[in-house]
Protein backbone atom coordinates (compact mmCIF):
# COMPACT_ATOMS: atom_id res chain seq x y z
CA UNK A 1 0.00 0.00 0.00
CA UNK A 2 1.37 3.36 -0.74
CA UNK A 3 2.44 5.60 2.39
CA UNK A 4 0.08 8.38 3.11
CA UNK A 5 2.29 12.19 2.73
CA UNK A 6 3.01 12.00 6.52
CA UNK A 7 4.35 8.18 6.40
CA UNK A 8 6.60 9.23 3.27
CA UNK A 9 7.55 12.41 4.76
CA UNK A 10 8.15 10.77 8.15
CA UNK A 11 9.86 7.73 6.29
CA UNK A 12 12.57 10.19 4.18
CA UNK A 13 13.17 11.87 7.27
CA UNK A 14 14.28 9.07 9.41
CA UNK A 15 17.43 9.19 11.64
CA UNK A 16 19.56 6.73 13.43
CA UNK A 17 19.66 4.20 11.88
CA UNK A 18 19.74 6.43 8.87
CA UNK A 19 18.63 4.79 5.23
CA UNK A 20 20.58 5.65 2.73
CA UNK A 21 19.52 6.91 -0.53
CA UNK A 22 20.10 5.25 -4.00
CA UNK A 23 20.71 7.70 -6.93
CA UNK A 24 20.73 6.64 -10.50
CA UNK A 25 22.12 8.87 -13.36
CA UNK A 26 22.36 8.18 -17.00
CA UNK A 27 25.87 6.92 -18.11
CA UNK A 28 27.27 8.88 -21.72
CA UNK A 29 26.57 5.91 -22.95
CA UNK A 30 22.83 5.58 -22.51
CA UNK A 31 23.44 2.76 -19.21
CA UNK A 32 22.32 3.29 -16.03
CA UNK A 33 24.74 4.59 -12.87
CA UNK A 34 23.84 3.45 -9.74
CA UNK A 35 25.47 5.25 -6.22
CA UNK A 36 24.18 4.91 -2.47
CA UNK A 37 24.23 8.35 -0.71
CA UNK A 38 23.37 10.20 1.90
CA UNK A 39 20.75 12.54 1.32
CA UNK A 40 18.22 14.95 3.05
CA UNK A 41 14.77 14.85 1.82
CA UNK A 42 13.01 18.50 3.09
CA UNK A 43 10.40 20.62 1.45
CA UNK A 44 9.62 17.95 -1.58
CA UNK A 45 13.43 17.93 -2.23
CA UNK A 46 16.39 15.87 -2.44
CA UNK A 47 19.92 16.98 -1.28
CA UNK A 48 22.82 15.44 -1.56
CA UNK A 49 26.37 16.63 -0.37
CA UNK A 50 29.07 15.34 -3.09
CA UNK A 51 31.60 16.96 -5.39
CA UNK A 52 31.42 17.52 -8.97
CA UNK A 53 34.07 15.56 -9.72
CA UNK A 54 32.24 12.55 -8.88
CA UNK A 55 31.21 10.46 -12.51
CA UNK A 56 27.65 10.49 -11.37
CA UNK A 57 27.79 14.14 -10.71
CA UNK A 58 28.95 14.96 -14.67
CA UNK A 59 26.29 12.73 -16.04
CA UNK A 60 24.00 14.81 -14.16
CA UNK A 61 25.68 18.09 -16.04
CA UNK A 62 25.45 16.77 -18.74
CA UNK A 63 21.96 14.48 -18.45
CA UNK A 64 19.82 16.11 -15.63
CA UNK A 65 17.27 12.96 -15.28
CA UNK A 66 17.46 11.06 -12.20
CA UNK A 67 16.12 8.57 -9.98
CA UNK A 68 16.55 8.01 -6.14
CA UNK A 69 15.39 5.26 -4.18
CA UNK A 70 15.35 4.92 -0.46
CA UNK A 71 14.47 1.39 1.36
CA UNK A 72 15.04 -0.27 4.99
CA UNK A 73 15.91 -3.87 5.37
CA UNK A 74 13.52 -4.19 8.73
CA UNK A 75 9.31 -5.44 8.00
CA UNK A 76 7.27 -4.30 6.18
CA UNK A 77 10.26 -3.21 3.84
CA UNK A 78 8.81 0.26 3.45
CA UNK A 79 10.62 1.95 -0.01
CA UNK A 80 10.02 5.42 -1.62
CA UNK A 81 11.38 5.88 -5.76
CA UNK A 82 11.10 9.19 -6.91
CA UNK A 83 12.32 10.41 -10.63
CA UNK A 84 12.96 13.81 -11.77
CA UNK A 85 15.51 16.81 -12.78
CA UNK A 86 18.21 17.43 -10.65
CA UNK A 87 20.43 20.81 -10.46
CA UNK A 88 24.29 20.93 -9.30
CA UNK A 89 25.48 23.78 -7.22
CA UNK A 90 28.82 24.34 -6.18
CA UNK A 91 29.54 27.14 -3.93
CA UNK A 92 31.76 28.32 -0.80
CA UNK A 93 28.67 29.77 0.75
CA UNK A 94 26.71 29.72 3.86
CA UNK A 95 23.61 28.70 2.28
CA UNK A 96 26.10 25.58 0.93
CA UNK A 97 27.67 25.19 4.71
CA UNK A 98 24.26 24.61 6.24
CA UNK A 99 23.41 22.37 3.78
CA UNK A 100 25.97 19.93 4.45
CA UNK A 101 25.49 20.21 7.60
CA UNK A 102 22.08 19.43 7.64
CA UNK A 103 22.60 16.58 5.57
CA UNK A 104 25.53 15.46 7.86
CA UNK A 105 23.39 15.94 11.45
CA UNK A 106 21.11 12.85 9.59
CA UNK A 107 24.41 9.99 9.84
CA UNK A 108 26.66 11.59 12.32
CA UNK A 109 26.70 12.47 16.03
CA UNK A 110 25.92 16.07 16.76
CA UNK A 111 29.22 16.50 18.58
CA UNK A 112 31.26 15.19 15.61
CA UNK A 113 29.52 16.82 12.41
CA UNK A 114 31.73 19.89 11.99
CA UNK A 115 34.93 17.32 12.30
CA UNK A 116 33.75 15.37 9.82
CA UNK A 117 32.78 18.04 7.64
CA UNK A 118 36.52 19.66 8.29
CA UNK A 119 37.90 16.55 6.54
CA UNK A 120 36.12 17.04 3.57
CA UNK A 121 36.99 20.52 2.56
CA UNK A 122 36.45 19.94 -1.40
CA UNK A 123 33.37 18.84 -1.59
CA UNK A 124 31.11 21.33 -1.68
CA UNK A 125 28.58 20.52 -4.27
CA UNK A 126 24.86 19.93 -3.35
CA UNK A 127 22.34 17.92 -5.85
CA UNK A 128 19.03 18.85 -5.66
CA UNK A 129 16.53 16.83 -7.18
CA UNK A 130 12.77 18.00 -7.58
CA UNK A 131 10.50 14.77 -7.74
CA UNK A 132 8.29 14.63 -10.79
CA UNK A 133 7.21 10.91 -9.96
CA UNK A 134 7.19 9.12 -6.40
CA UNK A 135 6.06 5.77 -5.87
CA UNK A 136 5.88 3.62 -2.14
CA UNK A 137 4.76 1.57 -0.13
CA UNK A 138 5.05 0.61 3.31
CA UNK A 139 4.75 -3.54 2.64
CA UNK A 140 1.83 -3.44 5.66
CA UNK A 141 -0.74 -5.25 3.64
CA UNK A 142 0.31 -5.66 0.22
CA UNK A 143 3.54 -5.84 -1.89
CA UNK A 144 4.16 -4.40 -5.15
CA UNK A 145 3.69 -6.66 -8.26
CA UNK A 146 6.33 -6.80 -11.44
CA UNK A 147 3.68 -6.71 -13.44
CA UNK A 148 3.91 -2.75 -12.74
CA UNK A 149 7.24 -2.79 -14.42
CA UNK A 150 4.61 -3.91 -17.72
CA UNK A 151 1.84 -1.39 -16.66
CA UNK A 152 -0.14 -3.92 -15.20
CA UNK A 153 0.18 -3.60 -11.42
CA UNK A 154 -2.01 -5.56 -9.05
CA UNK A 155 -1.46 -5.61 -5.55
CA UNK A 156 -0.52 -8.98 -4.46
CA UNK A 157 -0.43 -10.27 -0.66
CA UNK A 158 2.11 -10.14 1.40
CA UNK A 159 2.93 -13.42 3.19
CA UNK A 160 6.17 -12.79 4.32
CA UNK A 161 7.99 -15.34 2.27
CA UNK A 162 10.74 -14.49 -0.50
CA UNK A 163 9.53 -15.29 -3.83
CA UNK A 164 11.64 -15.50 -7.11
CA UNK A 165 14.57 -14.46 -5.56
CA UNK A 166 13.82 -11.27 -4.73
CA UNK A 167 13.10 -8.71 -1.92
CA UNK A 168 10.19 -9.11 0.01
CA UNK A 169 8.43 -6.09 -1.21
CA UNK A 170 8.34 -7.63 -5.07
CA UNK A 171 6.82 -10.55 -6.67
CA UNK A 172 8.10 -11.31 -10.20
CA UNK A 173 6.27 -13.17 -12.50
CA UNK A 174 7.21 -16.73 -13.58
CA UNK A 175 8.50 -15.67 -17.31
CA UNK A 176 10.20 -12.32 -15.71
CA UNK A 177 11.49 -14.64 -13.27
CA UNK A 178 13.12 -16.74 -16.00
CA UNK A 179 14.36 -13.70 -17.73
CA UNK A 180 16.49 -12.39 -14.27
CA UNK A 181 17.70 -16.18 -13.83
CA UNK A 182 19.36 -16.10 -17.26
CA UNK A 183 21.41 -12.97 -17.10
Amino acid sequence: MGMSTAELEAFLAQTFPTPLGVIATVRHDGSPHIVPVWYRWDAGAVTIWTTEARAWVQNLLRDPRAAFSVQTFEQPYPAVMMRGAATVTTADDAATAEEIRAITRRYIVPEDVEGYIARWPDLRTIVTIIPAHIVSWSGEDEVLSAAAMAGQARPVPNTGALRAGSADTTVLSGDLAAAIGRR
